[in-house]
């Protein structure tokens, strides 16, 4: 059951042109992570993060598969927020550049 509960929130993510990691139960986020509200139904909310701590996972958990995107972003100014995250989380962003 739970599976099918997974395949039905993948349809409706695609459907908003987003997409569910496979590996979501090992992704790592920040405590202080904040959330947006995606989708508020009868039985069920779904909330989104923020794209600065989906950034800042990416950054310290997975840089090498992460590397163009993060530069992608730096490259365009990150945010301060961002910024404060990889002090507190001891991004080495230098790896990026």
């Amino acid at each position: 059951m739970l599976k099918n509960i997974f395949k039905k929130l993948d349809e409706l993510l695609k459907a908003e042109g987003k997409i569910l990691d496979p590996d979501w139960q090992q992704i790592w986020m920040p405590e202080e992570t904040e959330y947006d509200n995606f989708y508020r139904g009868k039985f069920v909310t779904a909330l989104i993060a923020q794209p600065e701590y989906v950034l800042i996972s990416k950054a310290l958990k997975a840089p090498a598969k992460n590397r163009a995107l993060i530069v992608e972003y730096l490259a365009n100014a990150a945010s301060k927020k961002f910024e404060t995250l990889a002090e507190k989380y001891k991004v080495d962003l230098g790896q990026f550049l």
